[in-house]
């Protein structure tokens, strides 16, 4: 026994050389572990926020039947005078609710978006048309958007103008104010509106 105290004491500056650290050694290892931890912290934390995103929204399909009002040979009529239809995505919530009640981060989220995206149209047997818009809605805020067409340089205006105005699931057709001009908007009575800070009538998907 006495053997193995002796044998520890000799080997003790050895040991105290190969495993004390120095204060500067020390520091060097808390300044590291505390970089590992805010490291850690700031994924972590952002991986958190995007699975939070992800299940903050989901996205619908909706196809509305425009019936008579557009078939396919007047879709295929108004084709040479257009580019396509579209829907604007302006905002994830309504301008009433984000002004009133909305909290920093609902507000954040919805910050203006004004992101396009085509609207496709299917037929049926008959030659009807269906209007199909797929959205992505917000589940605690809903979706703001508006739907409109885009007439080709040196298109009939007028004409295309006219084939909406005959729709029956469609009303407020209006040409855009900016200075894309060529952007005639419409409403979707299908769905529900809402009114802008500025007096804009949008089409809204409200979360369930």
């Amino acid at each position: 026994m006495g053997d193995v105290i002796q044998g520890w004491l000799q080997a003790g500056p050895e040991i105290f050389e190969r495993f004390i650290v120095t204060p500067a050694q020390l520091s060097a290892l808390l300044a590291g572990g505390a970089l590992l931890v805010r490291v850690t912290w700031f994924l972590t934390s952002e991986a958190g926020k995007r699975i939070e995103r992800w299940h903050s929204w989901r996205r619908e399909v909706y196809k509305v039947a425009f019936g008579r009002s557009i078939t396919r040979e007047k879709y295929l009529e108004a084709s040479r005078e257009i580019i396509g239809f579209f829907c604007l995505i302006v905002r994830y919530g309504s301008d009433d609710y984000l002004s009133r009640l909305g909290s920093d981060e609902e507000r954040n989220i919805g910050r203006l978006q004004n992101k396009v995206v085509k609207i496709n149209f299917e037929f049926d047997l008959d030659g009807n048309a269906h209007l199909v818009l797929e959205l992505p809605v917000h589940k605690r805020l809903g979706t703001q958007f508006k739907c409109f067409v885009e007439v080709r340089e040196g298109g009939d205006a007028g004409r295309v103008k006219s084939i909406l105005d005959n729709c029956d699931q469609v009303s407020d057709v209006t040409q855009s104010h900016s200075q894309q001009r060529s952007r005639f908007f419409f409403h979707v009575n299908t769905f529900s509106s809402v009114l802008t800070v500025e007096g804009v009538r949008n089409d809204m998907v409200f979360p369930n």
